[in-house]
């Protein structure tokens, strides 16, 4: 055999070893998520008796009777309160509600375009300030029955157009500060931008400008 095909029959040699090696790896060997797969139990398997010692754990070792418990932390700091002293500081108020009550009448609307605001009133000597019968319905009368439709406003002289039923109709009164509406008892204290100030009474009624 002459040097070349020694050449040649060593190189055959050696890519048949490889080849072989090769196909025993894969019939045989271990792939590498085979291998990721065992190492994972094998430290799952490592680590599992460290968690059954710490779930079940040592037995805590028993207070003597006559031993403080320990204290448990805690992120609040719990402040000392005498109860006694507590009990004590409080005091009794004197209320009467029958007196103390702010005067609503109930059939008042809270909300929408006739829900106005009764301003203010004058109360008489002797009497709880606030609004009384009498009063309260003079201005829940007004606020059912006056419309404010237009208001011509000016710093010095304003004036608005009021619309109110009288005799059984409804009348339309232009009016300006001071204007009294006869046999009523009305009088107008301010006319503003948005609003006409009446006093109805002795109570001041606000009746805000319609929109249209």
């Amino acid at each position: 055999m002459n040097p070349k095909q020694k050449r040649n029959a060593i190189i055959l040699g050696v890519l048949g070893l490889a080849l072989v090696f090769v196909l025993y790896r894969s019939i045989f060997g271990e792939t590498e998520q085979q291998r990721i797969y065992r190492e994972n139990m094998a430290k799952s398997a490592a680590a599992q008796p460290t968690g059954d010692s710490s779930a079940t754990g040592a037995p805590i070792p028993a207070t003597a009777p006559g031993a403080a418990t320990p204290a448990v932390k805690s992120q609040f700091q719990k402040a000392a309160v005498d109860v006694d002293q507590l009990i004590d500081s409080i005091q009794e108020v004197a209320f009467d509600y029958d007196t103390d009550r702010m005067q609503v009448n109930p059939m008042t609307p809270l909300v929408g375009p006739s829900a106005h605001v009764a301003l203010g009133a004058s109360a008489t000597s002797g009497e709880t300030p606030g609004v009384t019968a009498g009063l309260a319905s003079d201005s829940q009368s007004v606020l059912r029955t006056f419309r404010v439709t237009g208001i011509l406003y000016d710093k010095r002289d304003p004036m608005a157009v009021v619309s109110y039923p009288m005799k059984g109709q409804l009348t339309s009164e232009v009016v300006t500060r001071g204007f009294e509406f006869a046999d009523m008892n009305i009088k107008v204290i301010d006319v503003e931008q948005e609003r006409v100030i009446l006093d109805a009474n002795g109570t001041q009624v606000s009746l805000q400008l319609e929109e249209r």
